[in-house]
């Protein structure tokens, strides 16, 4: 037995391809990890997500294998994305 520290349905999916039998725990109190949408205000923002560019050939594939190229989602602007460190919205 081996203890996973990242995400659990990226592993999951990686181990299956292996033909291994897979069982995914959720430690919080609903699905999804870390990542979570937050609307308030009349604005959307995600917490928790790390940035990932499909110029990454893993990205890429994964997207294509599990499907979901239809339900990607783009920011409304490409040129202006931000995180927050100490507080405040840094312009990435």
């Amino acid at each position: 037995m081996f203890i996973i520290f990242f995400s659990g349905c990226a592993a999951a999916y990686k181990l299956k391809l292996h033909g291994l039998n897979v069982t995914v725990f959720e430690s919080d109190g609903r699905e999804g990890g870390k990542l979570r949408s937050v609307s308030q205000d009349g604005l959307i923002w995600d917490e928790g997500a790390n940035t990932m560019t499909e110029s990454e050939a893993e990205v890429s594939s994964l997207i294509v294998d599990l499907g979901l190229r239809d339900k990607q989602q783009f920011p409304i602007s490409q040129h202006k994305r931000y995180i927050v460190r100490n507080g405040k919205p840094v312009l990435v």
